[in-house]
């Protein structure tokens, strides 16, 4: 059986940007209906790649992925970003570290998915994504992918687009972010880890 897999940065759930990853978080869901959204009992992670994995692939990418941690600190933004799909984002400022590594992830673990894709992207293809899309999806396997790359913290998903102006208006402490936890968790359909692997 397939396993959809995220290799993600964790962010200590009691860190300064654990606190206030949820306090935006919960600050966003008392203002408008969303579909999720963060606790302090969730894993609060900076995904670098997802892909769908064989089973019998499993042990392998853990040992790989033990292989690839390192201490990255990065910085975020001081403002969110709200995706079409109703995502909101809290970004990272560029990083060099975080980006190569994910150039790295791309390049190792992406073949070791042969090619499969995870329901919410066969989804999106299904639906008539863009040209654009369309590539990064069967390429990478996910959107956010190789010069498309954007770190960040979703932070919840809206349930109804028409209730996006306040995220101009949501105050952002500004906070850097020492990582230094690289883990393997399984994802659901939204991507939120549900087992760390």
């Amino acid at each position: 059986m397939d396993t959809d897999l995220t290799v993600a940065l964790r962010i200590d759930n009691g860190s300064e940007t654990g606190r206030e990853a949820v306090r935006l978080s919960q600050e966003i869901s008392l203002v408008c209906p969303v579909l999720f959204q963060l606790n302090s009992q969730g894993t609060i992670h900076v995904s670098v790649f997802q892909g769908r994995f064989p089973a019998e692939t499993i042990d392998e990418v853990r040992q790989i992925v033990k292989g690839f941690s390192r201490t990255i600190v990065a910085r975020m933004q001081e403002r969110l970003f709200l995706r079409p799909n109703g995502n909101i984002f809290w970004n990272l400022e560029h990083n060099v570290a975080i980006a190569a590594l994910h150039k790295e992830c791309l390049k190792v673990l992406r073949p070791m998915t042969g090619g499969r894709l995870m329901k919410q992207f066969s989804d999106i293809l299904g639906a008539g994504a863009s040209e654009k899309n369309s590539q990064l999806i069967k390429k990478w396997g996910f959107l956010l992918a190789d010069d498309e790359f954007l770190p960040h913290v979703t932070l919840c998903r809206l349930s109804d687009l028409t209730d996006q102006a306040f995220t101009e208006q949501i105050k952002v402490q500004p906070v850097d972010l020492g990582l230094h936890d690289l883990i393997l968790g399984e994802i659901d359909y939204s991507g939120n880890i549900v087992k760390v692997i």
